[in-house]
């Protein structure tokens, strides 16, 4: 699988500390499904 970074999101991950192998693992976790998210929609 190749992951690909665009200019503003390269800069953001920099910033924030984000390296690329925790990006890498995140997004190879989310092709799995094995993530948990709460996009805050106000329902409990």
């Amino acid at each position: 699988m190749q992951i690909f970074k665009n200019k503003w999101f390269s800069k953001f991950a920099r910033e924030e500390g984000i390296l690329d192998k925790e990006l890498c693992e995140a997004v190879r976790d989310a092709n799995r499904g094995l993530i948990d998210a709460d996009y805050g929609g106000g329902s409990a």
